[in-house]
């Protein structure tokens, strides 16, 4: 289906986007990666055996004209990069330029280029604070920061697209994907690479709200699996949650962490803090009906690779000992 097939891949460099390339080029496809490399890093591709089915092209999506080379001939384009929610909040022009804009970039050149379908990254952030949980696909929009809100611009931009050009795409609205190379940086979503961190090195992460937010936790390997299944003809023009099905407290995550970890930090919990929502917790019956697809590693399991990868890797020459 895929092999020989040439695929384009956004911010392949990155977290979730250089799984999806490993695993592409396992499969045989010739691979073209388009990522600036802001957070995206080369060493993610070490892992590749096969490099002659790879090639990296350094840039951004807000150069169209390069999208557009880019994806001639492609027959998919995993649309993966975007400025991470944190980042958007400190500098929203460029949210939107990058997330929004380039968004439209990717639908445009696919449309010129015949591609198949584009298959996108969306977020759980459009839902915001759940009016009520867990959250499925029919959950009415309720963001309050930019990075949800050019998830949605983004969404409407391939629905668009899809109703007047008749160029098909897949939404995957991940809840909170971890796993191997996640950048530590990332205060929220590389929650779980923070705490391993800290804890390797004999520190107490500071856990907001006493630890009592939740997340809905998916290992990396059954989101890339998702993504794969997206590109079936039978999951076109349609969104799909990616989540686990179970809500799990910060405190609980930490104290699993360090027991996986046999150390014996607490951590220190502080009443206030950030507060981007208070609860994360969505179901995954849509896309079990079309596809078959659930959950396969579980979070003890994932946690385990996941620092099983950070012992085996340098993580203050990947991202520096913040």
């Amino acid at each position: 289906m895929i092999k020989n097939q040439k695929i384009l891949i956004t911010g392949g460099a990155g977290f979730i986007g250089s799984h999806i390339t490993e695993r592409l080029v396992y499969l045989g496809a010739d691979v073209v990666v388009l990522d600036d490399f802001s957070r995206g890093l080369m060493k993610n591709f070490n892992g590749i055996k096969n490099k002659k089915k790879l090639e990296i092209v350094r840039g951004s999506i807000l150069n169209k004209k390069l999208v557009k080379k880019l994806s001639k001939n492609c027959l998919y384009i995993f649309h993966e990069a975007a400025i991470p929610l944190l980042d958007c909040e400190h500098n929203p022009r460029k949210c939107i330029n990058i997330n929004t804009i380039g968004t439209f970039n990717v639908c445009e050149s696919a449309f010129v280029n015949k591609v198949k379908k584009i298959i996108f990254s969306s977020s759980s952030s459009v839902y915001g604070e759940g009016k009520y949980l867990p959250t499925d696909e029919e959950h009415p929009f309720n963001n309050r920061n930019f990075y949800g809100a050019t998830k949605i611009a983004s969404e409407q931009l391939l629905i668009s697209f899809a109703n007047k050009f008749n160029q098909k795409f897949t939404c995957l609205r991940y809840l909170n994907i971890y796993g191997p190379r996640q950048n530590v940086n990332s205060k929220y979503s590389g929650i779980v690479i923070k705490i391993i961190k800290d804890i390797h090195f004999g520190k107490s992460t500071i856990l907001d709200h006493n630890g009592k937010n939740t997340l809905d936790l998916v290992y990396v390997g059954d989101a890339v699996e998702a993504n794969l299944l997206a590109l079936s003809p039978e999951m076109s023009n349609k969104i799909y949650n990616i989540s686990s099905g179970e809500e799990t407290k910060l405190i609980n995550l930490y104290h699993l962490l360090a027991d996986l970890m046999q150390r014996n930090i607490k951590p220190t919990l502080k009443p206030g803090g950030d507060n981007f929502v208070n609860r994360r917790f969505g179901t995954f019956f849509k896309i079990q009906k079309d596809a078959g697809w659930h959950p396969k590693i579980k979070l003890k399991t994932g946690l385990s690779k996941t620092i099983d990868w950070y012992k085996s890797t340098n993580i203050n020459k990947l991202y520096g000992n913040k």
